[in-house]
């Protein structure tokens, strides 16, 4: 995954991003505010994940954020540009991006990222919300997959989950967990309110904008709509034909593990 989002970012023009390998995250992040990407050890994605991580990492959370910097910087606009602007509208433009480049498959992750942290908020325990994750994962997995590797999936996919929601946690607490997930589903349906009302998402890589702030930042602070090369995702086909060149180019140009 590091060396795909490396070349893609090189391919974009995009430089001075750090991308690493780092081990106290549990999940692909962005830092706000810092030219970083912090993978966590060991994770493996399908190609269909890598090309909605490229969109959801790349081209929402960096993107925003490096055109925060553009239209806020020697304008006076400092305490702006670190205001703790709305995770709910952040995720929500991210996923909002993955499904235009994926499909329902994004969606049905979203619904049980949501339906995970409802059972923990209900004060569920972990063994309750994994073996009920897995089910949801079973019945999903089954209808691509054989039994026997549907069902070896499902288990990973959610114990993959239960880190997400119980992170920062002990896990023995009932209640306790880390709610971010829940933002996914409402920020995907603010985004959609806003589209159907008429918004422009372009508009939305004007830097990290709420939705209610736009007509602030285009009127009264008058930032700049972004290059083509930072705008959302336009032309998907020749999107999804990129990432997936890059992805069997890392593929070939990887040495064999030793041993295999």
């Amino acid at each position: 995954m590091l060396e795909i989002f490396v070349r893609y970012l090189d391919e974009i023009g995009i430089t001075g991003i750090d991308v690493m390998i780092n081990p106290e995250y549990l999940a692909i992040t962005v830092p706000p505010g810092r030219n970083q990407i912090d993978i966590p050890p060991g994770r493996t994605f399908s190609s269909e994940r890598v090309i909605e991580l490229v969109a959801h990492e790349i081209r929402t959370h960096l993107l925003r954020s490096h055109m925060q910097s553009k239209n806020t910087a020697g304008k006076g606009l400092g305490l702006l540009q670190r205001a703790p602007f709305s995770s709910r509208v952040e995720e929500g433009v991210a996923i909002h991006h993955e499904l235009l480049v994926d499909g329902m498959k994004d969606l049905f992750s979203v619904t049980l990222k949501v339906l995970a942290v409802d059972e923990a908020a209900g004060g569920n325990t972990p063994r309750f919300i994994f073996e009920k994750m897995c089910r949801y994962y079973l019945l999903w997995n089954l209808l691509g997959r054989k039994p026997d590797s549907a069902q070896v999936e499902a288990k990973k996919q959610a114990f993959t989950l239960l880190k997400r929601i119980l992170r920062g946690t002990s896990g023995q607490t009932p209640g306790a967990f880390f709610g971010k997930d829940a933002t996914y589903k409402t920020g995907l349906d603010t985004v959609r309110a806003y589209l159907k009302d008429g918004g422009d998402f372009d508009d939305l890589f004007l830097g990290k904008v709420d939705v209610e702030h736009i007509p602030v930042y285009k009127g009264g602070l008058g930032f700049t709509q972004p290059p083509e090369s930072r705008r959302p995702v336009h032309d998907v086909e020749a999107f999804r034909t990129q990432v997936m060149r890059i992805i069997e180019e890392v593929k070939h140009d990887t040495p064999p593990q030793e041993g295999s």
